[in-house]
């Protein structure tokens, strides 16, 4: 499945503009965005603002980064996190990362 160049840089955009991007760019509904692994899926709008028909896929390693268990927006990955879709909303998830002493912090991260 291609995607348009257009389509990954908003989608890695909306993850630099958190609390805009994601949520207005893509359809909230847990029917139609998931996560698998580090990928997330949706519907989102191409660059003339319409819903596109098919989904698009975004690789949010690219999205953030975990330093010392917190994960913030930017560069980096979150491999050794587990995360999942908020149960309570979509447009949020949860992640479990380890601090240096290698304990578990819990995050809520704004998509």
């Amino acid at each position: 499945m291609r995607f348009s160049a257009i389509t990954v840089i908003s989608l890695a955009t909306a993850c630099v503009q958190a609390s805009s991007g994601f949520t207005s760019s893509c359809l909230l509904s847990r029917d139609i965005t998931t996560l698998s692994g580090f990928t997330l899926t949706s519907q989102c709008k191409d660059a003339g603002g319409r819903f596109q028909e098919r989904a698009t896929t975004l690789d949010i390693t690219n999205c953030f980064h975990a330093i010392n268990g917190q994960v913030s927006c930017g560069p980096g990955g979150i491999s050794g996190c587990k995360c999942s879709l908020n149960p309570g909303g979509v447009g949020f998830m949860n992640c479990n990362c380890p601090d240096n002493s290698g304990k578990q912090k819990a995050n809520s991260v704004d998509l």
